[in-house]
């Protein structure tokens, strides 16, 4: 029996109350335009049919049972239980209305509390019976998915049949990604430079970032390797042997979140990726929030340390750049048009003359490095000890750490805004 008109029924029953209706019954003999009912109420020394201005709780239940209601007339005779209805439309015949006996309504009282009993025992067996038979349904097989197909950085087509359960990372921030995504059980081997979380150092290493040990990528027996461009005769020999090459190499915030987004839908974990995509993008969205507002022209002039003998920079297509971008600062190198990762003479550099100076914590484990740099002495920077040191694995690794390492580069840009 359907459970859905069952419940129907039995709130339809409920509404009963159990005192005679108020809806009274076809008039024997007679007939209002179309297929209607008419509604009559009986009152002590009083019949009459009522019009539709009624009010209260009558008009609400002729209402509700969507009866028809014509105009009000008495009965010739209300006092008896006879009375002739005067002419309405075709209606002309002599209609008895009897009141019903005290022992006519408790005889209908008791038939339906024992309608209601059996209404009752059948909700509860249907009930019952539901989550048994939904139990007992013969499960849906998963509908079969096609290959999975994303473009890497290298505009290649990665296709894989179904989603990667062997998987060799050769890159510290793509092995991030994937335990960060938690498929660590799915990592069988990592580049000698990963080093987390802690769980990589038990993993099998492969070789150097550019300098990869074929041999032992094989041995691991992977269906996907994730590398960085610069490998490429590696790549091509593990192609060769039918291993999936993934190639990725972020520049920029929003290439990292869509390359968290390719990973998550090349093993199969795209909830997994969309919860750290949203959760970084919230936290940079909290950086810009507080840097909005600021002129470019008041916007600190930046210079980042990635070598300092010969002096390097990082240009303004690097991941560096970006994140000092999005922190509220310029790259004094955009300023120039430089790109890549080139030297930068001091003459330049006291061109500019930059109001903040950052470097990686590998280079100045403190700022004292740069601070007693004889060559710097005179840079605005420098005077005024606006010097900052950051973890190198927070800013240099495009990954889910990556917004940690926004954080610091805003902090030391505006100080005064990020406490």
């Amino acid at each position: 029996m359907d459970f859905f008109f069952l419940r129907i029924a039995l709130i339809a029953f409920l509404q009963q109350d159990g005192r005679p209706s108020l809806q009274g019954k076809m008039l024997r003999g007679g007939e209002i335009t179309g297929n209607k009912r008419v509604v009559y109420r009986q009152e002590p020394g009083r019949c009459c049919l009522w019009r539709s201005s009624c009010t209260g709780e009558l008009f609400s239940k002729i209402e509700k049972s969507r009866v028809a209601v014509i105009p009000q007339v008495r009965l010739n005779d209300c006092g008896s239980t006879k009375g002739t209805i005067p002419h309405v439309g075709r209606l002309t015949e002599k209609v008895e209305l009897n009141r019903k006996s005290q022992t006519e309504e408790g005889g209908s009282l008791m038939l339906k509390n024992r309608l209601l009993t059996w209404l009752l025992v059948l909700l509860l067996i249907t009930g019952l019976s539901l989550p048994l038979i939904v139990g007992c349904a013969p499960s849906k097989a998963p509908e079969a998915e096609g290959p999975i197909r994303v473009v890497d950085d290298t505009g290649r087509e990665i296709i894989l049949e179904k989603a990667a359960e062997r998987i060799v990372s050769a890159a510290p921030n793509n092995t991030e990604i994937l335990f960060a995504l938690g498929l660590g059980q799915k990592v069988v081997g990592v580049g000698d430079s990963d080093d987390y979380p802690e769980e990589v150092k038990e993993k099998e290493k492969v070789g150097g970032l550019y300098d990869l040990s074929v041999e032992k990528i094989i041995s691991l027996q992977p269906d996907l390797v994730l590398v960085i461009s610069g490998v490429e005769e590696a790549a091509a020999q593990l192609e060769d042997k039918g291993i999936v090459i993934y190639t990725a190499e972020p520049k920029t915030l929003d290439q990292t979140l869509e390359n968290i987004r390719k990973i998550g839908q090349l093993t199969g974990a795209h909830a997994q990726a969309q919860e750290l995509i949203s959760q970084m993008q919230e936290d940079i969205e909290a950086v810009k929030s507080r840097v909005a507002d600021i002129a470019e022209e008041k916007r600190p002039k930046v210079f980042w340390v990635v070598w300092n003998d010969p002096l390097m920079s990082a240009g303004q297509d690097t991941f560096i750049s970006d994140l000092i971008v999005t922190a509220g600062g310029v790259n004094i190198l955009a300023l120039d048009g430089l790109t890549g990762w080139p030297e930068y003479s001091v003459e330049k550099l006291m061109e500019h003359n930059p109001d903040v100076i950052i470097a990686p914590e590998s280079l100045a484990p403190t700022p004292d490095v740069i601070l007693q740099d004889a060559r710097l002495s005179s840079v605005k920077a420098v005077q005024g000890k606006r010097v900052y040191v950051v973890p190198d694995n927070l800013v240099v690794r495009p990954g889910p750490r990556v917004t940690q390492g926004l954080l610091l580069v805003a902090k030391a840009i505006h100080p005064e805004l990020f406490q």
